[in-house]
């Protein structure tokens, strides 16, 4: 493998990362205001 696709697929794992705790923190919002 060159660098060039170890570093794409940092670049893409990293980007699904933020987007995965986007989400969470999300859900969790909504939960916490489904209990209001």
């Amino acid at each position: 493998m060159s660098n060039d696709a170890v570093w794409r697929i940092i670049v893409i794992a990293g980007e699904n990362h933020k987007r995965g705790v986007q989400e969470l923190l999300a859900r969790k919002i909504a939960k916490f205001f489904q209990k209001i």
